[in-house]
């Protein structure tokens, strides 16, 4: 597991451009990543330890690799997607139990 760090990453991204890269999602965090110009496909999981961020990949490199760079991308869509949804859905339960109680906060 490597630590995201902004150089790292940015790297990672220039290098992930260069390539013909093809991301599909297993599930969330988890990305199937295949290199379309020689049919190499690798797995990245991205993680968020203590607010810090990580990944790794199952391709031979021991560095945030052009796989992480070609992922990161779609999965933080991914998890800015889902952020909203749960606000909303946090919010339509506040206000449910807003007219539950019969008590509605000024906004």
């Amino acid at each position: 597991m490597l630590e995201i760090t902004k150089e790292n990453i940015e790297k990672a991204v220039e290098r992930a451009k260069q390539s013909n890269l093809l991301v599909k999602t297993i599930q969330f965090r988890t990305y199937k990543v295949t290199n379309r110009t020689n049919g190499k496909s690798y797995t990245v999981n991205f993680y968020k330890v203590s607010g810090k961020k990580f990944a790794e990949c199952d391709c031979p490199a021991t560095v945030i690799c052009k796989h992480i760079g070609g992922s990161i991308g779609w999965h933080v869509v991914l998890a800015e997607q889902m952020h909203i949804r749960r606000s909303r859905q946090q919010k339509a339960r506040f206000d449910a139990l807003q007219l539950q109680s019969g008590y509605v906060l000024r906004r």
